[in-house]
């Protein structure tokens, strides 16, 4: 009994930190590929070649926010717009991260000049529909997300590299949330085993 008592115990004290753990929401993005590129002018533009030889031909990304900072505390069925100027952290405190791979370039707030995040989310907290825009040089250049039409990449350049369907979001756990879980579990067996053994 005193046993159980403890796993009880062991378990309740990791419910907080697993709590904070739980507000922090990943969204990872998955991009189409890139089934259009329009040259215009220059074709020995190196940036073109780039895109034209990148072993990764569609966009990537992620982002990061505390849901404890949204009211309720949840983001569900929510329209979220936010954007700054850069490049530098970031100002608002429920976003933690986002970054963002067009197969060349890495679009951070460290290396964007500026960028805006709006997308809405459903009753799951799921992302259904979202435009994304990320601004950063050289050239500048532009990355577009868009629930609407689609991915592309363009700018002060010779060139348009685009994908005309829009990607898909996934929400994902924080690691730090399932090692708590599971140390709870592995806790719990623990304490269960000792406690078989001595009957």
């Amino acid at each position: 009994m005193r046993n159980i008592f403890r796993g009880m115990l062991f378990v309740a004290m990791l419910l907080p930190a697993s709590s904070a753990w739980s507000a922090l929401i990943t969204y990872e993005y998955w991009g189409e590929r890139w089934d259009e590129i329009r040259i215009f002018d220059n074709f020995d533009d190196p940036t073109l070649f780039d895109y034209l030889n990148a072993s990764q031909s569609f966009s990537t990304g992620s982002i990061t926010i505390d849901s404890s900072l949204f009211p309720g505390g949840s983001i569900a069925n929510t329209r979220v717009r936010w954007g700054e100027g850069g490049p530098g952290p970031i100002e608002n405190p429920a976003l933690i991260s986002f970054s963002f791979f067009d197969g060349v370039i890495q679009y951070t707030p460290f290396s964007t000049v500026a960028w805006n995040l709006d997308f809405s989310t459903d009753f799951a907290g799921d992302i259904f529909a979202w435009e994304i825009n990320l601004l950063t040089g050289p050239g500048p250049l532009d990355l577009s997300l868009s629930s609407m039409t689609g991915d592309y990449i363009d700018g002060v350049l010779p060139f348009t590299v685009r994908s005309s369907r829009p990607g898909t979001w996934t929400q994902v756990s924080e690691p730090g949330t399932l090692a708590l879980m599971g140390f709870g579990v592995v806790g719990l067996a623990f304490l269960m085993r000792r406690r078989s053994g001595r009957a």
